[in-house]
């Protein structure tokens, strides 16, 4: 492809994942693996597990946003005696205030939210999300 071979994860890294991903994917109840996860496992395929960890996360993510939904948009603010929360507010929620809120709600327990808090640093730490300030285009 004429790139350097440094681009792409090792051989033994892509490897070792690629053979944890077969027992991994069983854990995954099967509603849940859409194509984000399909995605995911095509990144980690390629070594690009940096790719992976947003599709991961982006999944969580609309997890999230789907239990609040269950829940009930229109009971929120009666919970939280907050705002009015309606679904472009929720869509427009930051990862950390849609975590707080799911907190907020019981809908996650403190284990699930200082665990998804630190997958959601690791995220932006090393993802392609957030390209780190001395990545420049070349």
């Amino acid at each position: 492809m004429g790139v350097p071979r440094d681009v792409l994860a090792e051989d033994d890294q892509i490897e070792h994942a690629l053979s944890q991903l077969p027992r991994l994917i069983k854990k995954i109840p099967p509603h849940s693996r859409d194509e984000r996860i399909v995605k995911m496992c095509v990144a980690v395929a390629s070594g690009l597990f940096n790719a992976a960890i947003n599709y991961v996360w982006n999944a969580a993510v609309v997890e999230l946003r789907d239990k609040v939904r269950r829940f009930g948009i229109n009971v929120v603010p009666q919970v939280l005696d907050d705002k009015s929360l309606d679904e472009e507010t929720l869509l427009d929620l930051k990862d950390a205030e849609l975590l707080d809120l799911c907190r907020k709600l019981n809908l996650i327990g403190d284990d699930d939210f200082f665990f998804l808090d630190q997958c959601r640093a690791t995220r932006n730490s090393f993802s392609v999300a957030h390209p780190a300030a001395t990545d420049s285009p070349r």
